[in-house]
């Protein structure tokens, strides 16, 4: 019935919404890290490929919500693209050796540029925005090997002081919010990457109850989660 439509409507430009208002607040702790190295000078102890992936990821999502005409995922993508591009900037401005930055850049332009070609210029646009979503689930599903890397060191030294349980617990409720969405619009190209997103962060949580800090987090270690946590689509 129409009532229905206009409810489902409803819900669905909230849950979108929602999903976008979280996901923002995922990327602020980026900006503290950016605030960190402008202070310091350096770049130095800090990894530069959580925000080259994301940068990639943000690119091939934007386009991706640009030719679905995705509201949501469109304003998400643009906040991310401009936060990761400026956060790649300082990191390069302050870097001593940029050798190792200007080949993640590279591998970021060999990411992002050969699939927006494809889709500019296939002759069956269908196919290619099928075929674009498959390929930004694999860039979201991959970019998880950070977060990964994380759970193996807590595994190792058990203890869980690297990470921090309020960002987790905000990308476990973007991951699940961006699944919500998925599933309300029909899209398996952002309920898969999240719902494995999703799933990590759960084992993230069960991580920190399982293995409880020694001591009190401070900055350097939420910091070093900020780097290592589950991103959302936020992996956009």
């Amino acid at each position: 019935s129409i009532k229905q439509s206009h409810m489902t409507y409803g819900t669905i430009h909230l849950v979108g919404n929602l999903a976008s208002i979280f996901s923002i607040f995922s990327y602020l702790p980026g900006l503290k890290i950016m605030r960190d190295i402008i202070l310091s000078k350096s770049s130095e102890s800090y990894s530069l490929f959580p925000y080259v992936a994301m940068l990639a990821s943000s690119s091939v999502w934007l386009k991706y919500g640009l030719v679905r005409e995705d509201f949501p995922l469109i304003t998400v993508s643009c906040f991310s693209l401009s936060i990761q591009t400026t956060i790649v900037f300082v990191f390069y401005l302050f870097a001593r050796h940029r050798g190792a930055i200007h080949f993640q850049l590279l591998l970021c332009m060999l990411m992002v540029f050969p699939v927006l070609s494809y889709v500019r210029y296939s002759p069956n646009l269908d196919l290619a925005i099928e075929h674009l979503g498959v390929y930004c689930t694999a860039v979201s599903i991959v970019s998880y090997g950070s977060p990964l890397s994380a759970m193996s060191e807590v595994l190792r030294t058990k203890s869980s002081e690297s990470m921090s349980l309020s960002l987790i617990m905000l990308n476990f409720i973007t991951a699940c919010l961006w699944l919500t969405y998925g599933t309300l619009v029909h899209d398996s190209n952002l309920t898969v990457p999240n719902f494995v997103g999703a799933c990590l962060s759960c084992f993230q949580l069960g991580l920190i109850c399982v293995f409880p800090s020694t001591k009190s987090a401070g900055s350097a270690g939420a910091a070093d989660a900020s780097k290592k946590s589950v991103g959302s689509l936020a992996t956009v």
